[in-house]
C-alpha cells in the first residue's frame, strides 16, 4: 500500500470535519501563527504518518500472532511424533532388536 492512501484518508477526515482533536491541537501548538490552510496541510501530513504507523503495527502484530500459532503447531507435532515413537517401541519392542550375526544363526552357519 502506498502512502497516497493514508494522505487521502487524512484529507477526507479534514474535509468531513472528523479530525483527531489531540493531533489538531498539536498542530496548532506547533504552528501558532499559521493560517488554517497551512495547519490543515500539516495535520494531513502528520495524520498520514500516524495512519501508516498504525497499519505497520497492526501488520506486525498479526504476523507475530500467526507465527506463534505456527510454532505451537510445530512443537505439538514434534511431541506427537515423539510420543508415537515411544508408544511404538513399547508395543513392538522386538522391532528394533539388533540384527543377528553369523554366529548366532539358528542353522549354525
Amino acid at each position: 500500500m502506498t502512502d497516497k492512501v493514508y494522505y487521502q484518508t487524512a484529507a477526507s477526515e479534514v474535509a468531513g470535519g472528523q479530525l483527531d482533536q489531540a493531533l489538531w491541537i498539536k498542530v496548532g501548538a506547533e504552528m501558532p501563527g499559521a493560517d488554517n490552510v497551512a495547519r490543515q496541510a500539516k495535520y494531513i501530513q502528520l495524520r498520514a504518518q500516524e495512519l501508516a504507523r498504525d497499519t505497520m503495527k497492526s501488520c506486525a502484530a498479526t504476523w507475530l500472532r500467526r507465527t506463534k500459532k505456527i510454532v505451537l503447531v510445530l512443537v505439538g507435532l514434534m511431541l506427537l511424533v515423539a510420543l508415537a515413537g515411544a508408544l511404538f517401541d513399547w508395543v513392538f519392542p522386538q522391532h528394533y532388536s539388533a540384527p543377528q550375526t553369523r554366529d548366532s544363526s539358528p542353522y549354525g552357519y
